[in-house]
């Protein structure tokens, strides 16, 4: 039993190196390993649900906000630095909505 729970472990490790790094790829190196490992137990590994978290609950985090534009083709919010989603690579339209107060007035 012992090389099969091994095996197991080095899978599960293994994918969450590749899930922490798609995460990282999103959102920066901001958060520690500890916590989005943290994120992805509560979200049950879903990789997407602990990037929407982060980037739509972190009001402390300076990169949301006004300074972001929505991809057309899959919704995520980017930073408006990024020329191309950072999820799908569609590259932003003019006409790209950008999130923020400014759409209220």
């Amino acid at each position: 039993a012992m090389p099969l729970d091994f095996r197991e472990q080095s899978q599960t490790s293994i994918s969450r190196s590749s899930q922490l790094a798609e995460i990282r790829s999103v959102i920066g190196d901001g958060q520690s390993d500890s916590s989005l490992l943290a994120l992805l137990g509560k979200h049950g590994g879903d990789v997407v649900a602990v990037i929407e978290e982060l980037v739509f609950a972190d009001g402390a985090n300076p990169e949301s906000g006004p300074d972001m534009w929505i991809c057309s083709r899959c919704t995520l919010e980017n930073r408006m630095d990024e020329t191309v989603c950072c999820a799908c690579e569609q590259p932003r339209s003019d006409n790209a909505a950008s999130v923020g107060s400014s759409a209220r007035a």
